[in-house]
């Protein structure tokens, strides 16, 4: 019961506070401003992650493009096949027909 009866008494004893009145006027004052600061706060950090995202992309293409572009273009001696080389085959083949 002792615990219960100093609980009793300091809720007696904070009811009997009288506030100040410009007290619950500064805290609702404080609270609209960081309110205001904490959206503009919100807006720049998202504008920020979004700027940041959007470069990373087009660094990412602009690497891909330029290690794909560090590639050699096969030559095109390569890709062409002339007919008489095909015809010769045969002087390079080990095998006789009969």
């Amino acid at each position: 019961m002792e615990a219960k009866d100093i609980l009793d008494r300091f809720i007696e004893r904070e009811k009997s506070l009288m506030p100040s009145p410009g007290f619950a006027e500064s805290v609702m004052s404080r609270i609209e401003s960081e309110e205001g600061g904490r959206a503009e706060r919100l807006f720049r950090n998202n504008l920020l992650r979004i700027s940041v995202v959007a470069a990373s992309i087009a660094v990412a293409i602009l690497v891909g493009v330029a290690v794909g572009g560090s590639y050699g273009h096969p030559a095109t001696e390569r890709l062409v096949t002339d007919d008489a080389q095909i015809e010769r085959l045969h002087l390079y083949t080990d095998h006789v027909d009969e």
